[in-house]
């Protein structure tokens, strides 16, 4: 339910429904969703409102929640490598790798910065 709340609330397109959207998706994650994309859409909101520690952590625990869901780490790399951390989104993008050695988001992160 909180899902689709947030999901209405974005619809209106307005930073009153973002900020809704995201107290709605903050607290089904907290409530322990089970649906990946509550994570990665809480995860992009908070980055688009600049708070992207917040971004970070959200995908941190949809890896541990969700570790055969490409997306998360995809994601994660990218954020880490945005802070200037790229031995956490090197670290991040191996176990990907590990995981998923035919995906093509990782397997392009991997070539950008020059890992085999």
């Amino acid at each position: 339910m909180l899902s689709a709340r947030a999901g209405a609330e974005l619809a209106k397109n307005t930073p009153e429904g973002n900020r809704q959207a995201i107290k709605d998706l903050g607290r089904a994650i907290h409530l322990d969703s089970k649906f990946p994309k509550d994570y990665l859409l809480l995860a992009e909101l908070q980055d688009r409102g600049g708070d992207l520690g917040a971004a970070i952590k959200v995908l941190s625990i949809a890896i541990e929640k969700f570790p055969y869901n490409p997306a998360p780490y995809e994601n994660l790399v990218v954020y880490y490598r945005r802070t200037g951390d790229t031995t956490r989104a090197s670290d991040v993008l191996r176990r990907g790798l590990e995981l998923f050695p035919a995906d093509k988001n990782l397997l392009h992160l991997a070539t950008k910065a020059g890992q085999p």
